[in-house]
C-alpha cells in the first residue's frame, strides 16, 4: 500500500486509517499491531544503486508499505532505512492519540482469515503514473513497477518489474530491441534503451487514448513539473507552454524526450539522449534548444 501523506490530506492517510480503526474496534482499547509489507519481495535497492541513495534523498528503499516516500520526516529529504516500520509506528502512533494502547509493533504476514477493521483508498493509477512523470518521482516509479512484475508475472520485485514493462512494451508493438532493464526509475547504470523504444513509446501515446495517462503526465516545458525552470533562454523560448516532455539524470547522462506541435499544428515527437556529459547545464540548454527548434519547423511542407 503506498500511503501518500501522514498529516490527515490525501485520499490514503496513515492518520485516517487510525482513526478509521480505533472506531471499529468497538470499545477494544488494547491491541497488537503486525504489519504486513510482503507484497514486494527482493531486494529494497536497485542493481547498481549506490547504498547512499536513501540518504542522499535520491529514493527510498523500496516498500509496499510507505508514508511520505519513506521520508525521516515530511520535509526532509533523507529516507528511512525501513519505510515500512516508519509507517506502522507512526500508525501506532496515531492510535494511541485515539486512545489505544499498542502494546508491541511487529513485522508479521496477515493470515488469510484476517477480517479487515477500515481502509483508505489510494489516488488512481493514473494520478500516480502522472504524479510520476511530472516531478520524475523515482519512489512513485519503483513502487508502480513491482506492482506491474506483481500483476504480469506474480513477480513484485525489480527483476519481475523490468520483466514485465518489456513484456508489456513487446505486446503493445513496440520495439524492445537493446532494451535491458534493472529498474523501473531508470536509477541503474546498468539500464540500457535504444531512442526509437522510447521514441515508439510516445507516438503510441500520441496515436491511442489508453495510453492519455503518459500524455498527461509530463511535465510542461516553463510551467510545470522538472520543467518549470527551464526553456528560460531567448533561444528556448518558442517552447515554452508547448513542449510537454519527460526528463532523464544520471551522473554523465542526460535526456529529454516528449512531444509537441509544430507551427502548422502538426505532432512530433522527440527523443534526446547525451553521454559522457561533462555539464548537465550545458546539456540542458541544448535539449531544450532543440526541442524548441521543432515547434517553429513545418514539418508536412
Amino acid at each position: 500500500m503506498l500511503f501518500r501523506s501522514s498529516d490527515g490530506t490525501g485520499p490514503a492517510s496513515v492518520r485516517r486509517l487510525a482513526r478509521q480503526t480505533a472506531v471499529a474496534l468497538g470499545g477494544q482499547t488494547s491491541v497488537r499491531l503486525v504489519f504486513d509489507d510482503s507484497l514486494f519481495t527482493g531486494p529494497a535497492l536497485g542493481p547498481g544503486w549506490a547504498s547512499g541513495f536513501p540518504a542522499a534523498g535520491v529514493a527510498a528503499p523500496v516498500s509496499a508499505l510507505m508514508m511520505d516516500q519513506g521520508r525521516k520526516s515530511p520535509k526532509a529529504a533523507a529516507r528511512v532505512k525501513d519505510p515500512a516500520l516508519r509507517t506502522a509506528r507512526a500508525f501506532s502512533r496515531f492510535l494511541k492519540n485515539q486512545g489505544i494502547t499498542v502494546r508491541s509493533v511487529e513485522r508479521g504476514k496477515a493470515p488469510a482469515t484476517a477480517r479487515e477493521l477500515s481502509r483508505v483508498e489510494s489516488d488512481t493509477i493514473t494520478t500516480m503514473v502522472q504524479r510520476m512523470l511530472t516531478a520524475s518521482d523515482n519512489d512513485v516509479a519503483e513502487c508502480l513497477g513491482h506492482l506491474i512484475g506483481g500483476a504480469v508475472s506474480g513477480d513484485a520485485s525489480f527483476v519481475g518489474g523490468a520483466e514485465g514493462t518489456t513484456q508489456v512494451l513487446r505486446e503493445a508493438g513496440i520495439d524492445v530491441a537493446g532494451l535491458d532493464l534493472f529498474d523501473a526509475s531508470g536509477l541503474s547504470p546498468d539500464n540500457r534503451v535504444a531512442p526509437v523504444t522510447i521514441g515508439e513509446v510516445l507516438s503510441t501515446v500520441v496515436r491511442e487514448e489508453r495510453w492519455s495517462a503518459i500524455s498527461g503526465g509530463l511535465a510542461v516545458a516553463g510551467v510545470t513539473g522538472t520543467l518549470a525552470t527551464r526553456f528560460t533562454t531567448d533561444a528556448a523560448s518558442a517552447g515554452r507552454g508547448i513542449v510537454r516532455a519527460k526528463t532523464g539524470t544520471l551522473t554523465g547522462v542526460g535526456a529529454l524526450a516528449g512531444t509537441l506541435v509544430d507551427r502548422t499544428g502538426y505532432p512530433l515527437v522527440f527523443v534526446v539522449i547525451g553521454n559522457e556529459i561533462r555539464s548537465q547545464a550545458r546539456a540542458r540548454n541544448v535539449m531544450d534548444r532543440l526541442a524548441s527548434s521543432l515547434t517553429e519547423c513545418g514539418c508536412r511542407q
